[in-house]
């Protein structure tokens, strides 16, 4: 196309989608570092001379994966220019998802023979939540450099560029492996346009073919169940979730809580209809070509539905380009024809963005939250370290999602700092992985050896920043302080949370059915045990309005008292005279009735605020 031919009106065509990707994933490109990032950014540690390039480039890691383009070079090239500073990472994901939202456009328009058609189906892409993840998580990159190279490779095949095709091709083995089925959608386009070319297009799957035994064979397996693949029924019922999951809300019962929790399938259901109904009339009408739609959404997804242990939204970013193209197609055919299908279509098309822009902002917050906290603790780390001249860190406040969005790739190796580890008990807060897997773990007689030498500091994340609390917790070691009410919202004193207990939401944290603190004996009597809390209605009715918290201390009954509306101090027993003996109270705490929320599977007791004792 002669760029000096392109008028405002097809620029703005184009260029309408990109804008739509900057302004509902804007939460993406505020994210930092996140979880399997830490690894890729330390990979230039591992560099010593031309030869460990090599084993850097082409080493499998991670379930097996040789992705050159998309992991390798893109975190070394990007980390060695701009370091630990996240924005150009992420301004260039940006930039290559508008390269594939450009080539989306173009295809939809040639395939269909409609402008309204292309952007429309471009614009439906840039809306989907589906790429959330791989907007925000710097290690999904390899989604979306892979989406653009399939789009660059099927937009070179259909404008008759063979060979263009074959690099961007060639190009998508060195990104992601679910370039091994682009053959069957080149080869199924080639069958309904011109057949007379098929014979050339099967040359594509040599490489294909050649990829896949070497992957099988060569490249060892992961152990991890997640990726265990199972080649059951299971698959058609996998495929079924990605695809009610591409075209409808999963996540909406969450934030519309007064609305039944089977909307997300209703919504679902009738837009996957609606798309079903347009399919079956372009077949009725003998067009087969937006069959391809149909078929990219199946084909790319085909190599991930055998991971049935294995549900994650960004699977889905390449293959979602299918639905949005039928979804775009089927707009425009809408829009050609009465009044009654144009406003069933603005119908749907305004639900799906909304349900859409909501589902992606929302996941893209929680990536930005978590990552942002990980800058506040390594960058807080880094400050302390270096002020005090430390040789070893204690860190305190590290709850169960902010310690697996980073800790476990060792992240402070990255600011040359060594010899981090949790404060001892804090490792209770941490549910997602069992103990054995946790690293940084210290005894507490590692963690008081550490502090005797002077050169060990306490640092601890209340949530916005890294506090230096080396005095504080070596008075209380010493006996010198007291702390006699733990505060939810204090994260420093999350090692006297027994295990169970949920994050730090606000100024509370929800307990499970049984929970234990550990709170220190108070000089002054009597002392009398309370547990501030907050309870909902919905806990209440849930509970058919009969709530009560038992409490005891080292199995000793201290009270049971029933749980009202609204926030309350619940009053138990006073220490009696031989409990007062004890330098410390393990309070034992348990709630009558739990509930569980959808796509959540905790077990949610009430909210606490704090746990302590009461005296004159």
């Amino acid at each position: 196309m002669n760029v000096r031919a392109v008028s405002p009106k097809l620029f703005a065509g184009y260029l309408l989608p990109c804008v739509v990707l900057f302004v509902v994933h804007y939460n993406a490109l505020r994210t930092w570092f996140l979880m399997d990032d830490f690894a890729w950014l330390g990979l230039h540690l591992q560099y010593f001379g031309p030869r460990d390039l090599l084993e850097i480039l082409f080493k499998p890691q991670a379930q097996g994966t040789v992705r050159v383009l998309s992991e390798r070079l893109f975190f070394l090239v990007f980390g060695g220019l701009f370091g630990m500073k996240a924005g150009p990472f992420h301004y260039w994901v940006f930039l290559t998802q508008c390269g594939s939202l450009i080539l989306a456009n173009a295809i939809v328009r040639r395939l269909s023979g409609s402008a309204l058609a292309g952007i429309a189906a471009a614009t439906l892409w840039a809306l989907s939540h589906v790429t959330a993840v791989s907007l925000a998580w710097l290690s999904s990159y390899n989604e979306i450099l892979c989406g653009f190279l399939m789009l660059a490779a099927f937009y070179s095949l259909i404008r008759g560029h063979w060979t263009l095709q074959w690099i961007f091709y060639l190009l998508g083995f060195l990104t992601l492996e679910v370039t091994v089925v682009y053959p069957a959608i080149a080869c199924l386009y080639v069958w309904f346009t011109s057949r007379q070319q098929l014979k050339k297009a099967l040359w594509l799957w040599i490489p294909s073919i050649a990829f896949t035994l070497f992957h099988f064979l060569a490249i060892p397996k992961s152990n991890d169940a997640a990726y265990k693949m199972t080649f059951d029924a299971g698959i058609i019922v996998n495929l079924g979730r990605y695809a009610l999951n591409a075209v409808g809300p999963r996540e909406l019962p969450n934030v519309m809580q007064d609305m039944p929790a089977p909307i997300s399938v209703w919504v679902a259901s009738a837009i996957a209809s609606l798309l079903a109904i347009f399919i079956a009339f372009k077949l009725w009408k003998r067009e087969w070509i937006p069959l391809l739609g149909l078929a990219w959404f199946v084909i790319f997804l085909g190599p991930i539905l055998p991971l049935q242990n294995h549900f994650s939204d960004y699977y889905t970013t390449i293959a979602s380009f299918g639905l949005a193209m039928l979804g775009g197609w089927a707009f425009e055919n809408a829009m050609r024809t009465g009044w009654t299908l144009r406003i069933l279509a603005l119908a749907a098309v305004a639900t799906f963005s909304w349900c859409e822009v909501d589902q992606a902002q929302g996941t893209e917050e929680w990536y930005r939250l978590h990552s942002g906290e990980m800058h506040i603790v390594l960058n807080g780390v880094d400050r302390i370290w270096h002020e005090r001249h430390a040789d070893a860190v204690l860190l305190a406040g590290i709850d169960d999602e902010l310690y697996i969005s980073g800790f476990l790739d060792s992240p402070f190796r990255l600011y040359g700092i060594d010899n981090v580890y949790l404060l001892p008990g804090s490792e209770s807060s941490i549910r997602s992985i069992p103990k054995s897997k946790i690293s940084m773990l210290a005894t507490q007689q590692q963690a008081d050896s550490l502090l005797a030498s002077g050169k060990t500091i306490v640092a601890a994340f209340d949530g916005r920043g890294i506090t230096d609390v080396t005095d504080t917790y070596t008075a209380i070691r010493q006996g010198k302080l007291k702390v006699t009410v733990v505060r939810m919202s204090e994260r420093a004193w999350s090692s006297r949370l027994g295990p169970g207990w949920n994050d730090v939401e606000g100024q509370y944290r929800w307990m499970p059915a049984r929970a234990t603190v550990l709170v220190d004996t108070p000089s002054q009597t009597p002392a009398r045990l309370y547990v501030k809390v907050y309870c909902p209605k919905s806990i209440l009715d849930a509970a058919s309005g009969k709530l009560t918290l038992k409490a005891s201390i080292a199995g000793k009954p201290m009270g049971a008292q029933a749980v009202n509306e609204g926030e309350q101090l619940v009053q138990f027993n006073a220490l009696s005279k031989e409990q007062l003996e004890q330098k410390q109270q393990l309070v034992e705490l348990e709630i009558s009735h739990v509930m569980h929320l959808p796509s959540d599977d905790r077990n949610l007791g009430i909210p606490v605020f704090e746990v302590g004792f009461k005296t004159p």
